[in-house]
């Protein structure tokens, strides 16, 4: 793991943390601190590949599966910061009240730019569309991704998915 990925991991968990002893913020916070599964059921297909490099090869998401017209949920409160097409690709962004960019795709909406979103609500649908090459082809799949200022990380990091780091025998 490397030094990149556990300091996207920390501030996040730490933004979610740190901003729960805010009086009037608390509802903004808990949008962060009660992240719930943006696909149900939740099978992961291809996880998380943090890369070594900012440039390098990876896999900046989870592939979770998924079926034309499924219900995508925000993962927290938010505001709709992009909705539209990037190349053959249907795609939406939720920024966080606290800065966490979520992403999806293949994901059609009604809603626009601008729009606020509440955690734990559909806001959007896997949509395939013509041309358009799935990440877990000849099957669709729904493309999620999350990152903060520090960048990429993987969304199983805040849904509690991820099995706690532990010293081997040997230090």
């Amino acid at each position: 793991m490397n030094n990149r990925y556990l300091q996207a991991v920390c501030l996040a968990l730490g933004l979610s943390v740190s901003m729960l002893s805010f009086g009037p913020g608390v509802e903004r916070a808990n949008a962060v601190a009660r992240v719930v599964r943006p696909v149900t059921p939740w099978q992961v297909i291809h996880p998380f590949m943090q890369p070594l490099t900012d440039y390098g090869s990876g896999h900046r998401g989870v592939d979770v599966a998924a079926r034309s017209g499924k219900a995508i949920f925000a993962p927290f409160s938010g505001r709709i910061s992009w909705v539209g097409w990037v190349g053959t690709r249907r795609t939406i962004s939720l920024t966080s009240f606290s800065g966490l960019v979520f992403e999806a795709e293949p994901a059609c909406s009604k809603l626009g730019r601008g729009d606020d979103v509440i955690g734990g609500k559909p806001f959007a649908r896997v949509c395939g569309s013509v041309g358009y090459t799935s990440h877990c082809a000849p099957t669709l799949c729904a493309h999620l991704g999350i990152r903060n200022s520090a960048g990429y990380f993987s969304i199983e990091a805040l849904l509690g998915d991820l099995s706690p780091s532990r010293l081997g025998p040997n230090g």
